[in-house]
């Protein structure tokens, strides 16, 4: 388990969707990372849409799961 730990420190993690979504994120010191974001897709796109939510894979023993921040 330690070295699973120290190997996810190594990884690059970018986390510009979340910088420039800033305004959209109840917490601003909860960093959401882009390789683990969860891309919504609207059903009715207007000018306003966009596919954004401060929200996170999560891969568990027992299952998949979102994490979401809900305003």
């Amino acid at each position: 388990m330690l070295r699973e730990h120290d190997d996810m420190k190594r990884k690059d993690r970018h986390i510009s969707s979340f910088m420039q979504n800033k305004k959209k994120n109840r917490y601003q010191h909860v960093v959401l990372y882009n390789e683990g974001a969860v891309i919504v897709k609207a059903v009715k796109k207007d000018e306003t849409d966009d596919d954004y939510i401060h929200a996170t894979k999560i891969k568990g023993d027992f299952g998949n799961y979102i994490l979401a921040q809900v305003l």
